[in-house]
Formats: structure tokens, C-alpha cells, sequence
């Protein structure tokens, strides 16, 4: 194992500092392992599948014993509450008497986002277990977690020493790492300008539309919003079903947060640019990376010396993508159909916050035919285009299925504040649209931020009466009020997704 750079760990956790504090890190107590077991899929950053408790590599066997496990003790769990239905099956593959009543087995599978430790990934499947074996009726699902390592020092960490255009180079990278490091930092300040102009720019649109004078691009989502309100209150179908929630903030809380812009904007000026550009933006590209790995195994395409003589090309180019989720939706799936030969109907619920919302669509394209019937995602972070590209032709092969798409109210998501403002305001799907991603159109930008949301919401015109757009509203203490809260609420029930309401929780 080589060394560290010594001189790399003060950036390290500077970097972590500023992104970690209210944004990123969760505090979490340890889950109980038994829970984990059963609940819990976890994978290293290059997508091996690994114990939760130790971190240790789970070999074949092993891992495919505890899917085995988590299987059975869902079955166990749906069975238990004699869940039934006489309507179709969800699963197209899925044949039985019309008007016959069924059996069927509900599973939830929560997929967390970026900038989460593996300690912090797992406050919410520590959280949301007991809560929903409280859950009667159609609100109750069998929870499943991943688990995906994707914290942002790590991830730099990661991008100064080992990755190199998509592949680990540890020698190479343990020498190239300091002017990784170098170029990082100067790229920062050389890009301070643009860094400014986009911080800048967007405080300056929500004091326009708190002023009443939104700019056009506000404007136009107001526009559609109040058409398709309006459609509805002359009780008319709208084309798209959407809902957006009011935002309320008493006039101390708007003094307040002026006071503060004031008094931050000297480390604003400085902080941005380094941290959240010159080093963020690297870190959110391995996330990027981690994220494919969680379903297509890294050591799928790179070979150290001992796998090349290991290796055989007729296996190599025939395997199926081997990422410890993919292997668990693999199994899940066939699990599916063999238990259809026995009558029994399984619905999924697949939930995906932040760049939860990434994996979900990759993972979608690899197993088309899960039995899904609500896909939910939650601030996603893929752009609207790759979540077209992905969830249009998967809804028209499956007219039962329901896409919700969650996402804060538009002033809250440009206002969210971080680490006592230091960095720049917004949420991280502001950070990804404004120094990571680069859009060079909307459709580019992220599907989880109501403004892009509800300027493309046309994209998804084929499967129109199947698409949901939920814009919270924000209140005093209300959640989701910020990125990370959306974990926070009740996000299995079908009120927390329903465009009529309520808007607060």
C-alpha cells in the first residue's frame, strides 16, 4: 500500500469540513448488524459487495448467502401480512385469471446520494426500518437499502491518487498526485471569475423573484404552472399532473439571511472558487465513477498481473455487469419469476434521492422488466435528459408504473445554506448546474430543481398521465426544506408524493 501525501491532508480536511457539516455527513449509530443482513446491500467504491459492519470483502459464496437471506426474510415479511389483490399484475410477464385474486409481495428499495460516508449511508436505513414495520395497508413495503460509499474526501482523495481517466494507475497516480493537487487548486482561482459570476447570478435571481421582478426563466415556470393550476380549477384534466407549495419566511428570517450574505461574502469569494470548483468539482466526477461501479464492477474492465493470466476472453466479453447491486437485482428478478409459477406478484417501489437518481436509470436500462410501481426519485441529480433517455421507453413498457419527481421549493433549493455560508448558496444540485457539470442546455441540467423540472416537462409528453412533478413548499421548521432533508420525511407513503398535497412535513 503506498504512502499518503503528507501534504495532501490539510486540503483533505479543509475540503471535507466545508462540505461535510450540514449537507453531507450524517452522524449515524452503527446499524444493528441482524437488521443489515437483511436490509442492507453495501459495496466498496469499485462496486465489490462487503459486509456492513466490517467492511470486509463478501467473496461469491458469501454474498450470495445473504441475498439469499434478505430474499427469503422479505417474502417472510410480506406473507406475514397476507397482502393481497385482485387487480392485473404490475409484472407484465406475470399470467393469471382475470378477477383471481393474488398474492403479492412489496419491496422498497432506496437508493441514498453523493457525499455520504458509509457510517452516514446508513442513518436512513437505520431510521426508516422500524418506522415502517409500523406501516399498515398500502403504505407498508419491505425496506431494502444500498449502501454506495460516496464521501467527498474519499472521492478526492481517490482523484489525487489513484484515478486516471477512468482507471487506477497506483504508481503513476502516487506520482502524479501532487500535480493533480497544483492544477486543482490554480484552476480555482483562475476560474474565480466565472465561479463569482455564477454564485452571483443566482443570489441575484431569487432577490428578483422575492421583489417581484422574476426573470425569465422564472417567469416562464410560473407560466406553465398556472396554466396547468388553472386547468384544473376549471375542472379540466391538466396535461401534466404538478404541485408546488408555497414559501413563507418571516421578515426577521429574511433580514437575517441578508445579514449573513453580507458578513460572508469575503470567504464566499474565496471559498467558492477552490473548494466547491477547483476541488469539488474532481471529487463529484469520482462520485460519478463510484456510482457506475455500484452496478458495472471495476474489475470488470481493469486487470492487475495475476487476473490477466486468470482471465479467460470468452468469459470476459460474455459476463453481465457485475457491480454488487446489479448481482442483487439479478437475483431479485429471477427470485420474481420463479416465484410467479406459484401465483405470487411482486410490486417494487424504487426510490432514489439525489444521485440515487443516476444509478437507478442506469439500473433501469440493465433490467427493464423489474415489476416496479412507483419509481420515485427525490432532488434527482442525472439531468433531464438522461432521465428521458431512460424512464420514457421504460414507462411505455410499463403503463401501471408512476414516476414521482420530488424536488424543493425553487427559492429554497437557490437559497439553501451550508457550514454557516462559507460556501456559495444553493443546494447541491445548484453547485453540479453551476461548477460541475458544465450544461450546455436544459435538458442538461438537473431533473430534481422545479425550475428545469417544469420548463421540460414536455420531454416526457409520451407517458404524460404516468409523470408526477412535486415541488415542496417551505414554512418555519418544514421539511424538505434543504437536499439533504428529503430522508428526513415519511418518503415511502403515497401523501409525501401526491401533488395535492400536503406540501409540508
Amino acid at each position: 500500500m503506498l504512502p499518503r501525501f503528507a501534504g495532501l491532508r490539510p486540503f483533505l480536511s479543509l475540503l471535507g469540513g466545508l462540505l461535510a457539516a450540514q449537507l453531507l455527513w450524517g452522524c449515524a449509530a452503527p446499524i444493528d448488524p441482524a437488521l443489515a443482513r437483511v436490509h442492507v446491500i453495501a459495496v466498496d467504491p469499485e462496486g465489490r459487495p462487503v459486509d456492513v459492519e466490517s467492511g470486509d470483502t463478501l467473496n461469491a459464496e458469501r454474498f450470495e448467502r445473504q441475498l439469499n437471506e434478505l430474499l427469503a426474510s422479505a417474502d417472510r415479511a410480506s406473507d406475514a401480512r397476507q397482502l393481497g389483490s385482485n387487480e392485473a399484475c404490475v409484472d407484465p410477464r406475470h399470467r393469471h385469471a382475470q378477477g383471481e385474486r393474488r398474492r403479492i409481495r412489496k419491496l422498497l428499495i432506496h437508493v441514498h446520494g453523493g457525499m455520504n460516508t458509509r457510517r452516514g449511508s446508513l442513518k436512513t436505513a437505520r431510521d426508516v426500518i422500524p418506522r415502517l414495520a409500523k406501516e399498515t395497508g398500502d403504505q407498508w413495503n419491505y425496506p431494502v437499502f444500498l449502501s454506495w460509499m460516496s464521501g467527498p474526501l474519499s472521492s478526492y482523495d481517490e482523484h489525487v491518487r489513484l484515478l486516471r481517466n477512468g482507471e487506477h494507475y497506483r504508481i503513476a497516480g502516487f506520482l502524479s498526485g501532487p500535480a493533480f493537487l497544483l492544477t486543482d487548486l490554480l484552476r480555482g482561482i483562475a476560474d474565480a471569475p466565472r465561479t463569482w459570476f455564477y454564485e452571483f447570478s443566482t443570489d441575484a435571481r431569487v432577490a428578483a423573484k422575492v421583489l417581484g421582478r422574476p426573470l425569465p426563466e422564472w417567469r416562464r415556470a410560473d407560466l406553465i404552472q398556472g396554466h396547468l393550476e388553472a386547468e384544473r380549477a376549471a375542472g379540466r384534466e391538466p396535461e401534466y399532473d404538478t404541485g408546488l407549495g408555497d414559501f413563507r419566511r418571516t421578515a426577521f428570517g429574511r433580514g437575517g439571511m441578508i445579514v449573513r450574505w453580507v458578513l460572508t461574502l469575503p470567504l464566499k469569494l474565496l471559498v467558492t472558487p477552490i473548494f466547491l470548483d477547483g476541488m469539488g468539482q474532481p471529487a463529484w466526477d469520482v462520485m460519478q465513477h463510484r456510482a457506475i461501479n455500484t452496478l458495472h464492477l471495476a474489475d470488470e474492465t481493469e486487470w492487475d498481473h495475476e487476473d490477466v493470466h486468470q482471465q479467460t476472453i470468452p468469459a470476459v466479453i460474455q459476463r453481465d455487469p457485475s457491480g454488487g447491486f446489479a448481482r442483487f437485482l439479478r437475483q431479485l428478478d429471477l427470485h420474481i419469476q420463479s416465484e410467479a409459477a406459484r401465483g405470487v406478484c411482486y410490486e417494487l417501489t424504487l426510490v432514489g434521492h439525489s444521485m440515487g437518481a443516476i444509478i437507478w436509470n442506469d439500473a433501469l436500462l440493465l433490467f427493464p422488466e423489474l415489476p416496479v410501481r412507483d419509481i420515485v426519485y427525490m432532488g434527482a441529480a442525472c439531468s433531464v435528459l438522461d432521465a428521458e433517455r431512460t424512464l420514457v421507453p421504460f414507462l411505455k413498457a410499463h403503463p401501471s408504473t408512476q414516476f414521482h419527481n420530488l424536488t424543493l421549493h425553487p427559492i429554497a433549493e437557490a437559497e439553501e445554506v451550508n457550514l454557516y455560508e462559507l460556501p456559495s448558496r444553493g443546494s447541491l444540485l445548484e453547485w453540479i448546474d453551476n461548477w460541475y457539470s458544465r450544461p450546455t442546455n436544459i435538458t442538461l441540467k438537473r431533473l430534481g430543481k422545479w425550475l428545469v423540472a417544469i420548463e421540460t416537462i414536455h420531454v416526457f409528453k409520451p407517458v404524460r398521465a404516468q409523470i408526477h412533478l412535486k415541488g415542496f413548499g417551505r414554512r418555519p421548521d418544514s421539511k424538505p426544506s434543504a437536499h439533504g432533508e428529503f430522508n428526513d420525511c415519511p418518503f415511502w407513503r403515497r401523501e409525501f408524493w401526491s401533488t395535492q398535497g400536503p406540501f409540508y412535513f
